[in-house]
């Protein structure tokens, strides 16, 4: 018979260093978001987000490469 198992809440979860890394490195997404945002003052954005969401969709996108 074939047993079910829930997945782990840490399985779904980031790993310890990836949170280190994220942590480490997100000012830097931080800073390119307002810098990027202040280049384009003049133009409309197609889609309007925080920088800091901005930064933290930034950092998602990159930082697998990492591992």
């Amino acid at each position: 018979m074939a047993v079910l198992r829930k997945p782990r809440a840490s399985s779904r979860r980031p790993s310890l260093e990836y949170q280190l890394i994220f942590l480490a490195s997100y000012p830097l997404f931080l800073f390119g978001a307002v810098a990027r945002r202040m280049s384009h003052a003049g133009r409309p954005a197609a889609v309007q987000r925080s920088v800091f969401a901005e930064a933290r969709q930034d950092a998602h996108m990159a930082l697998p490469y990492a591992f």
